[in-house]
């Protein structure tokens, strides 16, 4: 290692934010409008769920839920007027209660049915197709921010000394055959005792639509040492 003018190579260009997305419904993919690669917005669905069945079963407790509302207010009528008992009206009220609950139970299930994209990015892989049914706790489809990426570093610990956030250091990515100004964000709270090192994050200080994630290049700090 050069302690001035300290070049290293390797480092690898990452995104800051990124989501591997499954699911445990036992049911279809019935459509995936984002392939690989292709660019989403905020919002915009990346999956849906063959969910008939599902709908089906909820209008069949709301139905329930309907009818345990008015034999809970014929009861509460009743009650007052003393031709039913506390318990027999405290009874209706809970099946009221209990059908409510199965409703917004299988109202959660729904939706599950559909994916939107939290955040505006790119697809890095999608694992499933339409028609195919998932398996519980596999990955369906792994999305990234492609345009929050950043580097992660790994220099000397004896840099600590200097090294600290808003330091900048140029970054030549080597698929690109191009140099970018860049800085550190942030430092790892602990160092590596073996190699002596510390993990360093940075982010590119100009955005590109060229750089990808997992890119690597060449880091170097003209002031190091200093």
């Amino acid at each position: 290692l050069f302690w001035n003018g300290a070049t290293f190579e390797g480092f690898v260009v990452r995104p800051r934010t990124q989501a591997s997305i499954s699911s445990d419904l036992a049911v279809a993919v019935k459509r995936t409008p984002f392939l690989e690669g292709q660019r989403f917005h905020k919002g915009d669905l990346l999956l849906s769920f063959d969910c008939r069945r599902g709908e089906a079963e909820y209008e069949s407790v709301k139905a329930q839920h309907h009818e345990a509302q008015l034999t809970a207010e014929n009861s509460a009528y009743l009650n007052e007027r003393k031709a039913l008992g506390k318990y027999e009206l405290e009874i209706a009220r809970a099946r009221a209660a209990k059908t409510a609950a199965d409703m917004a139970a299988v109202s959660a299930r729904l939706d599950q049915c559909t994916v939107a994209a939290p955040y505006d990015g790119r697809v890095a892989e999608l694992l499933i197709r339409e028609h195919e049914t998932p398996q519980s706790g596999k990955a369906l489809i792994t999305i990234l921010a492609d345009q929050d990426l950043e580097i992660e570093l790994i220099v000397p610990s004896a840099w600590l000394g200097w090294l600290e956030a808003g330091a900048r250091f140029d970054f030549a990515i080597d698929e690109t055959q191009s140099q970018y100004g860049a800085e550190v964000t942030r430092l790892a709270a602990a160092v590596d005792p073996v190699s002596q090192t510390v993990k360093v994050v940075g982010r590119i200080q100009t955005a590109d639509p060229k750089i990808l994630a997992g890119m690597s290049g060449t880091a170097r700090f003209d002031k190091a040492g200093n």
